[in-house]
């Protein structure tokens, strides 16, 4: 790993904690404020009206690095792009909650319907790059590689839009997403130093490491600005490019357990829902709310899946 690499990070952490607090004023002064919804927690009524649309304070760095270090290669412009491109889906349903005053973003619908065209987009650009239809198969040292063919790109295209998904569905508590993400991706650049990836992608990923350690310094409870869609859809964008671009895809279900656990309480929840005629099976979901109405404060909450992250992202890269 080369050493100007950690000054991209230093570089990118110095002006997130330089430009937080003057960008959270603009968005109190313009009164970009979060809508908290309803039959959510009730100790989340108090942070109705924090800044929400933290996320270009998270990912400008990640975006405009490669320019301005003089990387952007093909692999890096499409991930770039792909992560653009669901951090504009996740701003513009962050805007419209906030014009409206209400949970009403951009119709669940069209919401997906966008997620699944950025997701075709940036498939289409592997198959204009050449990029091999394999993954690898983790606990296999990445030397086992299976070939998937045409099967390949429906599994990217899901990928894509279930990380982009399962990141924002964990970004409920006060620095659970941005903590858990920063940990997902220092395992992603341990894995992608192994098995090799263009220099620009790893300009992308240590500007972002920079960027969520100074989001988090705002983030962090009682949260100053939230991340909002505009972050989290981004995030999981980023996560899952990254790791198609490196041929990880299934050790990205590994470092990004949390993530998938979160997913997963959530079409449990409502699949029991559904079929027990209204009983629930968690208190409520995501399951981080499970714990929260259980009594376990917010921030035991937020720093035991900060623990979990860590030992899924540890034996992700031990084990690899």
């Amino acid at each position: 790993m080369k050493a100007w690499l950690l000054w991209v990070m230093l570089t990118s952490l110095v002006a997130g904690l330089l430009l937080g607090r003057p960008y959270i004023a603009w968005m109190v002064r313009w009164r970009m404020g979060q809508v908290v919804r309803t039959e959510g927690p009730q100790t989340h009524q108090r942070k109705a009206g924090t800044p929400s649309m933290g996320g270009w304070l998270l990912l400008a760095p990640p975006l405009l690095a490669p320019v301005v270090v003089g990387r952007m290669d093909g692999a890096t412009a499409l991930l770039v792009a792909v992560v653009l491109g669901f951090t504009l889906l996740g701003w513009l349903d962050d805007f419209l909650i906030v014009k409206r005053q209400s949970n009403r973003g951009l119709a669940p619908h069209k919401k997906l319907v966008g997620q699944f065209c950025v997701a075709l987009f940036f498939v289409t650009g592997l198959m204009y790059l050449g990029h091999a239809t394999q993954v690898r198969l983790p606990f296999s040292g990445g030397m086992a590689l299976v070939d998937l063919g045409w099967f390949y790109y429906g599994l990217v295209t899901v990928l894509m839009v279930g990380s982009a998904n399962a990141v924002n569905l964990t970004d409920g508590l006060d620095g659970l997403a941005t903590g858990t993400s920063f940990i997902a991706m220092l395992a992603l650049l341990a894995l992608l130093h192994q098995v090799g990836v263009s220099e620009g992608v790893l300009v992308v990923l240590f500007a972002a490491l920079g960027a969520a350690a100074a989001f988090m310094w705002y983030n962090g409870h009682p949260a100053q600005i939230f991340m909002g869609d505009t972050g989290s859809l981004g995030l999981g964008a980023l996560l899952g490019g990254a790791s198609v671009l490196g041929h990880l895809e299934l050790s990205l279900i590994v470092f990004g357990a949390v993530f998938v656990v979160e997913t997963v309480s959530v079409m449990a929840q409502v699949t029991y829902f559904k079929r027990t005629g209204g009983k629930r099976l968690l208190r409520m979901s995501p399951i981080h709310h499970h714990f929260e109405l259980g009594g376990m404060p917010e921030t035991r909450v937020v720093t035991r899946f900060w623990l979990t992250g860590l030992v899924v992202a540890l034996l992700a890269v031990l084990c690899f």
